[in-house]
């Protein structure tokens, strides 16, 4: 028998890097439970074809230009991994506005790859009632990604998930912000936080010397039952609204809730759909603005009941 394998037995485990590129010195690495095969990020090559006038009609020139790191995350918000996932996708440091940037190890019994430099450049969140399903899917751009040696690789016994059971979307609330009046409950929705990441120029190894998080935009789409005119009248009137959103662990305690808020949301956008049997919904479409108060989303973890 050979190296074939199952999906099960690929494991991934991530840590927070204190230098763009470099694994941490004495690392404490997570295990990051995928859903799916849900960790697309592998050795791949960029190659440029000069279009010239050599090798007649046939391709003879395809010159190395990049080692690319770049992929995408899928996955659930468990206890021991929610506050790293969430300062990952969407937190930015105050002074110089960057991100956080991760290392990773996606380990296979055919080869463990090591990715450094991880940054987040479009965050996915969505949740939806009926389900009680939350999904974050990421997609990521790195520095450089490689095989690891087998002295130095972890062994399918490192990795350890102490807590099967994900978050679940426990409610989600509209609000008018000046006095915290609700206004409507979520049924489903999507949050996209795009970060517009750029990458440096390649060096002389060919891969990224710096990436940069550029100017953040976060974006709202949801559904919920059309029960009055408050969204259209929030179009109309240019009225600024919120959103809270509650994540929790079904085993409730500590670290069992996950609040997200949108402290300032501008919808644009709000039409109705359904037929004559159906209820009637509201899809509804809006965007976070900094109101030089309140970042655009925050999040916390606290304990729950």
């Amino acid at each position: 028998m050979g190296d074939e394998h199952i999906g099960a037995s690929r494991c991934l485990r991530f840590v927070q890097e204190t230098t763009w590129g470099s694994v941490p010195s004495d690392p404490s690495w997570t295990t990051l439970p995928m859903r799916d095969d849900g960790f697309t990020p592998h050795s791949q090559i960029a190659r440029e074809e000069p279009n010239l006038n050599c090798g007649g009609y046939q391709t003879a020139i395809r010159a190395k230009r990049q080692f690319p790191c770049e992929g995408s995350f899928t996955g659930t918000l468990h206890r021991w991994t929610v506050s790293d996932l969430l300062t990952w996708a969407l937190d930015r440091n105050a002074t110089n506005f960057d991100g956080v940037s991760y290392a990773t190890q996606h380990y296979s019994p055919v080869e463990t790859r090591q990715c450094v430099g991880l940054m987040v450049n479009t965050a996915t969140l969505s949740f939806d009632a009926a389900s009680g399903d939350v999904n974050l899917d990421l997609d990521i751009v790195g520095k450089s990604v490689s095989e690891m040696d087998a002295s130095d690789a972890p062994a399918y016994s490192d990795f350890t998930c102490s807590d099967e059971v994900p978050f679940r979307f426990q409610h989600a609330v509209i609000k008018v912000p000046s006095d915290g009046t609700p206004l409507a409950e979520v049924e489903s929705a999507t949050i996209r936080v795009e970060n517009n990441t750029a990458q440096g120029p390649v060096g002389s190894d060919y891969v990224i010397a710096w990436a940069q998080q550029g100017r953040q935009r976060v974006t709202v789409d949801m559904r919920l039952r059309y029960t009055g005119s408050t969204y259209n009248d929030a179009i109309r009137d240019e009225t600024n609204l919120s959103m809270d959103i509650t994540l929790t662990h079904p085993s409730g305690g500590t670290n069992g809730i996950v609040s997200i808020t949108i402290p300032c949301l501008q919808i644009d956008d709000a039409p109705e759909t359904g037929g004559p049997s159906e209820v009637i919904r509201q899809d509804v479409t809006g965007v976070a603005r900094y109101d030089l108060t309140n970042d655009q989303i925050s999040w916390s973890v606290s304990d729950g009941a």
